[in-house]
Formats: structure tokens, C-alpha cells, sequence
């Protein structure tokens, strides 16, 4: 299988891969090549667990043009990378803003018990605490995006920028809150580069809208404010928006 572009286009430099990790409201292209004909299952696997999502069909039929070798070739797209070279000046500037990512559960709080289910790579794979959750509803529970700055929460803070801006924002997922897990975090309206994570470079970039930023990490992105109106931030988990975990901000002509 091989990665050729994420959420607004493709990467610098294509890859081989045997899996992706896809987040709520991200996407990627990949191509794959079969070599043989028959069923091939189409699989979501996480540390706990497998589920088939669906099957793939290989005839045995001859096709009447074979892309084998050209699969095989892993191509560096130049348009993307001269595309991306008019802003990696900007690439190692302090961050212009910085959130975090936490939750509250406010009377629900039960002495300061933290609620966690099983962890792997800063990923919450699989819900281990169904009855528990079915109990907290937005009423119990806040999910939150704070401004490191000045401790805004969520439609309290209201960022302004302008058309044209060049924004590096840091992106905190709280380690030690009373829930931590993953955070899809998406950006209405522009297009951003994830440049590192914990500080580890990115080597190969593509255009997203969408960043999964894993419990107890921090990432980096660079956003191209170049689209005029009122935009929205938010996680891209249906609950965590719906108990509050969004934040505006504009860009102006």
C-alpha cells in the first residue's frame, strides 16, 4: 500500500505503508497494488481488537494495461514542495499562540478520580468504560480548549488575524486530566502543515484541515490564514464538541 496524500492534496514524497491512522473528519489517498487475484479484507486494527470492515474482490480477468512498475516507483512531488518552500522560513518561529486540550466533569468530579481506559501510543483504542460514559452527558462534563495565555476556554477565546497571516499555533493534549485521551482538531475554513511532533520534525509534509494530536503530546502546525470569513476550531470526536470543545476565530480581508 502507498500513501500518496492526506486531507488538501498530496505529500512531498510518497510512501509504502502497511497501515494508516485516520481520525474523525481526516483523510488520505492510498494505492494499492494487488498481485493476486481472490478476496482481500478490508481491516480496522488497533492493539485490542480487529473488525472487518469490508471485502475486496480480485478477478482473475487481464487487465489491459498493468501499472506494476509504476506502482513500485515512489515519486517526490515537486509542485507540492515548492508549493510548501514559500513558508518554511516560518517553520522555526516561537508559536504565535498556544492551546491546551482538557476536560472538566465539574460536580462530577468524585474527588479528583480520574476516568482512563487502556492506553497504546497516546491512543484510547477501544471505550472500556461504556456504562460509566453512558452516565456523562454534557450537563456533567466539559471538554475544553484553553488559551495558554490568558486561560480563555472554548467560545471565550476569539482569535483575529488577517488574510494573508502566517499563524503557528502549539496544540496541547493534558496528560494528567481527569480524562485524557486523542483529539482530532480541526480547523474550519484554511489549510495547515503539522511540522513536528514533541518536537520531532515532520520530513514530509502535506496540506491538512484536521490533526490528531495524542494524549500527553504536543504538536506544532503552521496555518496559511489565506480564506476571508468566521471559522470555528474544534475536536472532531461528536461528544467532545457537543460538551463545548470549540473556539472561534476570524480572518479578515
Amino acid at each position: 500500500m502507498k500513501l500518496i496524500g492526506g486531507d488538501i492534496g498530496k505529500y512531498e514524497r510518497e510512501t509504502f505503508v502497511d497501515s494508516v491512522i485516520i481520525a474523525p473528519a481526516e483523510r488520505y489517498i492510498v494505492e494499492v497494488y494487488f498481485e493476486k487475484a481472490g478476496k482481500y479484507e478490508l481491516k480496522n486494527i488497533t492493539p485490542e481488537s480487529e473488525y472487518t470492515l469490508g471485502n475486496i474482490l480480485v478477478s482473475d480477468e487481464k487487465v489491459t494495461e498493468s501499472f506494476a512498475s509504476e506502482f513500485q516507483n515512489l515519486r517526490e512531488n515537486q509542485d507540492v514542495i515548492s508549493d510548501i518552500d514559500a513558508y518554511r522560513d516560518y517553520f522555526s518561529k516561537t508559536p504565535d499562540k498556544a492551546i491546551t486540550l482538557d476536560m472538566d466533569m465539574g460536580m462530577m468530579n468524585m474527588g479528583g478520580m480520574m476516568m482512563q481506559g487502556e492506553s497504546h501510543g497516546g491512543i484510547e483504542w477501544e471505550d472500556s468504560m461504556g456504562m460509566m460514559n453512558e452516565m456523562h452527558t454534557s450537563d456533567q462534563v466539559q471538554w475544553n480548549i484553553i488559551e495558554d495565555s490568558t486561560g480563555k476556554q472554548n467560545m471565550d477565546i476569539n482569535w483575529s488575524f488577517q488574510k494573508g497571516d502566517v499563524v503557528k499555533v502549539r496544540i496541547t493534549n493534558k496528560k494528567d486530566g481527569m480524562h485524557p485521551m486523542q483529539h482530532p482538531i480541526h480547523f474550519h475554513g484554511q489549510r495547515f502543515l503539522i511540522l513536528d511532533e514533541n518536537g520531532i520534525p515532520n520530513e514530509n509534509l502535506v496540506w491538512k484541515d484536521t490533526a490528531l494530536v495524542k494524549m500527553g503530546e504536543y504538536i506544532d502546525i503552521l496555518i496559511d490564514m489565506s480564506n476571508p470569513g468566521e471559522w470555528m476550531t474544534h475536536c472532531h470526536i461528536a461528544e467532545h464538541l457537543s460538551a463545548g470543545m470549540m473556539m472561534h476565530f476570524s480572518v479578515k480581508e
